[in-house]
């Protein structure tokens, strides 16, 4: 189990009050998941966790764990600082400790934490100091493990670590936001989140924890997928959304399966606090930014080099090589990836196919087109 830290009582100084967000508490349904906020952050993260924890309620039904670069050669006294803000327990992570709800726990000095199937799993890090970024492994095992249980929060700091997974989370349903960065001490973490377009909210601390509680509470996450949000009529409201969608966006979204767009839906509906599809509906028509952002959702770019390996397997041994030695050094092999997101995938396939010209011993050139739909 983890080492819950010791805390201290404050002399003459109460422990701050918190109003409830609402009356009702929030917790996993059943043997559901439970929801956990993974909030990244380095310098000026003790003062932005201080006021974050200030403002979220101690029965709020998900677990928080929070990720900092911290010296690897000092012991870290953050859990014990932490929590003098909070009435949870605040607890440094342990190997193989299952993540409870209203429990707080802090990575410990020279580790990598991740989570899997709900338990927090600690490591040595591989990577030389200046390279490791301790923020996104965590937040990509959070987003792969919890899906639309996993809420994303990056906070002051340098650097960009936490901005490549992030993506990840809004992949898989869960959301992200983002300090202010007019209010963070160092905004260079906040800024390279928000630049990565795959952020929901950008607000100050104090008002995180009413956005998360809300979304927490959304049948989407108390229900798993919630498959009756939408309703007895989820269909033909589907059929009416894409309709609306097609004022905004030059993509044809009546080819895309009708359970990926279910979900995204779903997923701005929690955003939205919404639980009818009529509703969202009506929201659609009269938002033209509401509009963008399903269509942003939908169309979310998350990719990385090699992704889909079976597919590449596949193109390396039965396309590729053909397609080389059909080639003469006058006609160049010509490659069009029509949905590059940030390009990983055209960059991968361009190196099958220089590997495959050396090792034919070709003369021949490669010529590699990449688009992406552009967005509003």
């Amino acid at each position: 189990m983890a080492r819950k830290t010791s805390k201290p009582a404050a002399k003459g100084k109460p422990r701050p009050t918190r109003t409830p967000i609402t009356k009702t508490k929030a917790t996993a349904k059943g043997d559901g998941p439970v929801p956990v906020v993974g909030l990244g952050a380095s310098a000026g993260g003790l003062q932005a966790y201080g006021a974050f924890l200030d403002a979220v309620p101690a029965d709020c039904g998900a677990a928080f764990v929070l990720v900092h670069h911290v010296d690897p050669d000092h012991k870290s006294l953050m859990a014990d600082l932490l929590a003098k803000h909070t009435a949870m327990p605040v607890v440094l992570a342990q190997d193989q400790s299952q993540v409870q709800a209203d429990h707080v726990y802090v990575i410990p000095p020279n580790k990598y934490l991740e989570i899997k199937k709900g338990m927090l799993h600690l490591s040595d890090p591989t990577d030389r100091r200046g390279t490791r970024l301790p923020i996104d492994l965590f937040l990509r095992s959070l987003a792969m493990d919890l899906g639309q249980n996993a809420i994303g929060v990056i906070l002051s700091g340098t650097g960009s670590d936490g901005s490549a997974a992030i993506r990840e989370i809004k992949e898989q349903s869960g959301i992200v936001l983002v300090q202010e960065p007019t209010e963070a001490q160092h905004d260079g973490m906040p800024r390279n989140a928000i630049a990565t377009g795959a952020v929901d909210y950008v607000v100050p601390v104090a008002k995180m924890p009413e956005i998360i509680t809300n979304y927490i509470r959304h049948p989407f996450i108390q229900n798993g997928v919630a498959k009756k949000v939408l309703g007895e009529n989820a269909k033909d409201s589907l059929e009416e959304i894409i309709a609306v969608l097609k004022a905004h966006s030059p993509i044809n979204f009546e080819l895309y399966k009708d359970g990926t767009l279910l979900r995204r839906i779903e997923r701005r509906m929690a955003l939205r606090h919404m639980e009818n599809s009529g509703d969202y509906l009506a929201l659609l028509k009269d938002s033209a930014e509401e509009a963008r952002s399903l269509c942003a959702d939908i169309l979310i770019s998350v990719t990385s080099f090699f992704r889909d390996k079976d597919a590449f397997d596949y193109l390396e041994k039965n396309v590729i090589e053909g397609l080389v030695k059909s080639h003469d050094a006058g006609h160049p092999v010509r490659i069009w990836v029509p949905g590059c997101a940030t390009g990983e995938e055209a960059y991968s396939l361009a190196m099958l196919v220089i590997e495959k010209i050396s090792t034919l011993r070709k003369d021949v050139k490669v010529q590699l087109f990449a688009s992406w739909p552009e967005r509003s």
